[in-house]
């Protein structure tokens, strides 16, 4: 994605948590954000690189279509996003957890808060892995399993 390497807004600003929820309040807002970042001039079909891109109204199969070679595409083609059922807003709400603020977090269990600066995002096997342990155990484990 070209683009993201620039800082953000969400990363400069310190936008806040309800912040994001106004900013980005449905799936239609996140997905433009992550079609501004990935395509900064406009849409282009990853496959054969064409800028003759058509809307497709009912967004099905997706929302966008190449008129070069027909095939329909959206933000998430040839991303790790491509194959997930996640929703734009979820996978840019992951984003602005884990970019907001990279510090260690401490589990409400544990005496940590429910700030957003306390939030952690860890897939549900990392999860499991990590139990009510803390980040060193994790991060061990994971070194062990590479």
């Amino acid at each position: 994605m070209t683009g993201v390497n620039k800082p953000h807004d969400i990363v400069q600003n310190g936008m806040s948590l309800p912040g994001f929820f106004r900013r980005y309040s449905d799936d239609l807002a996140a997905e433009a954000q992550f079609e501004k970042w990935r395509w900064p001039t406009g849409p282009e079909y990853p496959h054969c690189a064409s800028t003759r891109v058509s809307v497709v109204k009912s967004r099905r199969p997706q929302p966008s279509r190449c008129k070069d070679c027909r095939r329909h595409f959206s933000f998430k083609t040839d991303t790790p996003m491509h194959d997930s059922k996640l929703s734009a807003q979820t996978w840019l709400l992951g984003l602005f957890i884990v970019v907001s603020n990279p510090k260690g977090r401490i589990a409400t269990s544990k005496g940590g808060t429910d700030h957003m600066e306390n939030l952690q995002l860890l897939c549900g096997h990392c999860n499991r892995v990590k139990g009510d342990r803390g980040m060193p155990y994790l991060r061990a484990k994971l070194q062990l399993a590479a």
